[in-house]
């Protein structure tokens, strides 16, 4: 006999949107015939991606709504020539959690909040 040790808790993520413990139905289904390819995004490139966006783009993004765009940025040399769209959600974050994000980010990268792209 097996002991049910019951449903993972919730990950710990900047990305409190995401921190569910299983798929919802729908996207489930719809995955298991499309998905070809995962990416994972750690939680500096979460706070990269809201900084990219923050600083060349004028957007704010909640930490959930920028794990398409980390995973793209992290992704991007393995992905085919021609046009990509991302899905980017969200400001439903806290001015004060939005603004040390951005601190992070800069701080490690170094860029300021009005320097130039990088992406190409």
């Amino acid at each position: 006999m097996t002991k049910d040790i019951g449903a993972p808790p919730p990950p710990a993520t900047i990305a409190d949107g995401l921190r569910h413990t299983e798929p919802a139905q729908l996207p489930f289904e719809i995955n298991k015939k499309l998905l070809a390819d995962v990416v994972l995004a750690p939680e500096a490139s979460i706070a990269d991606a809201m900084a990219h966006l923050w600083r060349d783009y004028r957007t704010t993004a909640e930490p959930s709504g920028a794990v398409a765009l980390a995973g793209l940025l992290r992704a991007a040399d393995r992905l085919p020539d021609g046009p990509v769209g991302v899905v980017v959600s969200g400001g439903n974050v806290n001015w004060s959690t939005y603004r040390k994000l951005l601190d992070i980010s800069m701080d490690r990268t170094g860029r300021t909040p009005h320097a130039a792209p990088v992406l190409r």
